[in-house]
């Protein structure tokens, strides 16, 4: 969609390491997994409404979905290590809170798919 795009034919990318950064600071799990719910509250549906702008996508639906698995798959590699180590009822009660806090129409029903989701993934890696 890019008028104009610039190729930059060798690698150039600058990483600041910052210990006390916010995703580097020391948290408990279940603070780790509120920290990385956080963008998901409203990153989905901003990503989704954004990319469904554009004729690419509109007609497209395997790609806007592709684009929003990509979005939460990476904020859930961020709570993997909590995920394991919390029961399902903990990580449901805390998505529960958290969705309700959001204003979700459905927590229940919207908490319940990703315990679900990491449930089943982890039968499958077994």
């Amino acid at each position: 969609m890019a008028k104009n795009f610039l190729r930059v034919p060798t690698p150039f990318y600058v990483q600041r390491t910052n210990e006390i950064s916010m995703t580097r600071r020391n948290r408990s799990l279940k603070d780790e997994i509120i920290f990385w719910t956080n963008p998901l509250l409203g990153g989905v549906e901003g990503l989704s409404e954004f990319i469904s702008r554009f004729e690419f996508f509109s007609d497209k639906p395997e790609l806007r979905l592709q684009v929003l698995n990509l979005f939460v798959t990476i904020q859930f590699n961020h709570m993997v290590e909590a995920l394991k180590a919390l029961s399902p009822e903990e990580v449901y009660e805390i998505f529960l809170r958290e969705f309700k806090a959001a204003g979700s129409s459905q927590p229940a029903l919207i908490s319940y798919l990703p315990v679900m989701n990491n449930f089943y993934r982890n039968e499958l890696m077994h």
